[in-house]
């Protein structure tokens, strides 16, 4: 069961480095939460790139909503992640189609149950939904936080040091 689970986040990792056109040799750091958190830097990512296209109130819900979702996971409590999908859901239907509905899907599709296809998936939405003539601050934005979740995964999956008392 274990080796599926490896292979398929592989699978993941390998889409995503294919779709924004990079190459890493280490992938160790590629954990579920620097998943999920590269997932919810990529939705954050989307929102802030559209502000334009959404009202006030529909950036603090998301915003507030991203960041609830961020210090969740963190915490280690990624299964109450189902309230904040819940809450952007209930939202979702007071939105306006096109591109504003496509943030709010972006920020609901970092909330899937499964870290690894999450951030696939936000990666696909940010592509999509920037312009062309964007797609390469696109393309920068994502190699950036997926190099950035990488290295902070490496550093979370150390072992820490022995701690001696010396009286």
């Amino acid at each position: 069961m274990t080796q599926c689970r490896t292979s398929s986040t592989e699978t993941y990792l390998a889409e995503i480095l294919a779709l924004v056109g990079m190459t890493v040799s280490d992938r160790d750091g590629w954990g579920s939460q620097a998943a999920r958190l590269y997932a919810l830097d990529i939705a954050m990512a989307v929102v802030n790139r559209n502000v334009n296209v959404i009202a006030e109130v529909g950036r603090q819900t998301l915003f507030g909503r991203l960041q609830e979702a961020r210090t969740l996971v963190v915490a280690g409590r990624d299964d109450e992640l189902g309230f904040v999908q819940g809450a952007l859901e209930a939202n979702l239907a007071l939105t306006r189609s096109g591109r504003e509905r496509s943030v709010w899907l972006t920020a609901i599709d970092a909330m899937m149950p499964n870290p690894h296809r999450a951030a696939l998936i936000c990666t696909r939405d940010a592509l999509a939904i920037g312009t062309p003539a964007t797609f390469s601050d696109v393309g920068a934005l994502l190699r950036d936080r997926l190099l950035a979740r990488l290295g902070e995964g490496l550093l979370i999956g150390q072992p820490a040091p022995a701690l001696y008392l010396i009286a």
